[in-house]
């Protein structure tokens, strides 16, 4: 285990990253249920994934990964992924 003080500082900074993130995302679904009257069925839609299809992709390989023989470093790479997609779709 490393104890160093940069290892806790890297630890706070990605922990900080994901509160950040539930927090908005929080936000993204109360935001999306004020204006969506209905849920839109996948095979309904045709052309590129929608936004909420996309998150719900990358919010689906963490799980995988972690199926996949406990693959815990990119199970967390996973999860900044969606962090960082989150993101973009907030500040558009």
């Amino acid at each position: 285990i490393d104890l160093s003080d940069d290892a806790l500082q890297a630890a706070r900074k990605g922990y900080r990253k994901l509160m950040n993130g539930l927090r908005l995302l929080d936000k993204l679904v109360v935001a999306g249920e004020e204006v969506s009257g209905k849920e839109v069925k996948t095979e309904e839609v045709k052309g590129p994934p929608s936004p909420a299809q996309q998150l719900r992709n990358l919010a689906a390989k963490p799980f995988a990964f972690l199926d996949d023989d406990l693959n815990t470093p990119r199970a967390v790479a996973a999860v900044f992924d969606l962090l960082k997609r989150l993101n973009t779709l907030a500040t558009n």
